[in-house]
């Protein structure tokens, strides 16, 4: 990680017209951080500045492989099955095998 830049945006994607969710780098003294954070549009147009909303959350860097494996268990659990939350539940408990 010692290649990124204290504030480097590591990663972008649209959350709707207005929205924006960057993945930032940031070093906390000997630390090393990812922020995942909401981005919002002054108004809604491709070339609107945008600011940092307090949406989000900050991550140790070593905590990014539980993130995944989190998100995983999600993707696994929303797959054709995203109306029924008991079965959410038992799929993330189980580790993510659909049984």
């Amino acid at each position: 990680m010692d290649k990124w830049l204290d504030g480097q945006e590591l990663a972008r994607f649209s959350k709707n017209a207005c929205e924006d969710v960057r993945l930032t780098f940031h070093k906390l003294g000997t630390g090393q951080n990812v922020d995942i954070r909401v981005w919002a549009k002054i108004r809604p147009s491709d070339d609107a500045p945008s600011i940092q909303t307090s949406l989000g959350l900050a991550l140790d860097v070593k905590l990014l492989p539980d993130l995944r494996r989190a998100i995983d268990k999600a993707i696994v659990a929303l797959d054709g099955e995203a109306s029924d939350r008991e079965f959410i539940i038992k799929v993330i408990h189980a580790g993510g095998d659909k049984a």
